[in-house]
């Protein structure tokens, strides 16, 4: 298969998988395994069309995208100058210097780790075998976690029954059963806006279990982010956001530590790369965001138990 056409499939696979919790770096490595692309450049490559998926999300949310290059504390708002307002602390919202203070405290703990652990990482855990694991114990997370926290979606229908008749009949909170109230349970954090730098700072620990690959950052601090007391869906776009220093920083060390293996005639193929990577990751965070609004992660459990356990049987096999 020609370098070209490799691209265009792994900037499908990182653009579509990047934000959702299945692990893109896992789906990579099996990608890249399967199709023959392995070595120095390779590596690189899948490692900086990251930057396209992160170009999506800035096109997606360029409102507050753009409050972080101001340092402009508030959204939407005409008529007045960049910066003005601008607000930092509790209550300051996520926007603005605010805002950066919260990305720089979530990417804090796996920056310090990743680069203090980085050849080991690379040496030992890059291998379908890690990744499957990492599918495994990272779907299983996300069963539990659906299961036993509070819904980020509180449902009216927790507070109904059936009636003497068939009719649906509004109970008294006290009387539902333990699953109901769970159901009504509303998050301490249910926007962006309401996370704190200390929930931002532990969500940053949790995103530490993505140095595993196949873990799954964006499936690290949703799970984490909902453990804190955060809704499904502001968990999942702070993920989004959380991405951004991380796979950043990624990507300058990458292209730093490969300057010497990485030749002029690679570039056209890390841009077809990186473009298709923007334009899948589009889709991917528009859907997304539709989709926890209304349903569990659930079946990206599902999907994470059943993929890893074929794939251990595929390399038990091979």
């Amino acid at each position: 298969m020609p370098d070209w056409l490799i691209a265009i499939v792994l900037g499908i696979v990182e653009g579509l998988t990047e934000f959702i919790p299945v692990s893109s770096t896992g789906h990579l490595i099996v990608a890249g395994d399967l199709l023959g692309w392995d070595g120095p450049v390779s590596e690189t490559f899948e490692v900086v069309i990251q930057l396209g998926a992160i170009l999506a999300v800035a096109v997606v949310y360029r409102e507050r995208f753009q409050s972080f290059l101001t340092l402009d504390g508030y959204i939407g708002r005409r008529g007045h100058r960049p910066g003005q307002g601008t607000r930092v602390g509790a209550g300051a919202g996520f926007r603005g210097l605010n805002g950066l203070i919260l990305l720089a405290c979530s990417a804090l703990p796996a920056a310090i780790l990743g680069f203090i652990f980085l050849d080991p990482i690379n040496d030992y855990l890059f291998g379908p075998t890690t990744v499957a694991i990492g599918w495994i114990v990272g779907g299983i997370a996300l069963v539990i976690v659906e299961r036993f926290l509070p819904s980020a979606n509180p449902s009216e229908a927790a507070l109904t029954a059936a009636g003497p008749s068939g009719e649906p009949v509004r109970m008294p909170e006290e009387e539902l059963p333990d699953g109901r109230r769970r159901a009504l349970a509303r998050p301490r954090y249910e926007t962006l806006d309401d996370i704190t730098w200390r929930v931002a700072l532990m969500i940053g620990l949790w995103q530490c279990f993505a140095l595993w690959p196949g873990a799954s950052r964006s499936a690290s601090t949703i799970v984490g982010g909902m453990f804190l007391g955060v809704s499904r869906k502001a968990a999942a776009e702070f993920s989004f956001f959380a991405a951004m220093p991380i796979l950043v920083g990624a990507s300058a060390l990458s292209l730093w530590s490969s300057r010497d293996v990485i030749a002029r005639s690679d570039v056209p193929i890390f841009m077809i790369g990186l473009v298709v990577a923007f334009i899948s990751a589009l889709v991917a965070v528009r859907w997304f965001v539709r989709f926890v609004s209304t349903r569990t992660m659930v079946p990206f459990g599902w999907y994470r138990i059943v993929a890893g356990s074929l794939l251990l049987g595929w390399l038990a096999i091979a």
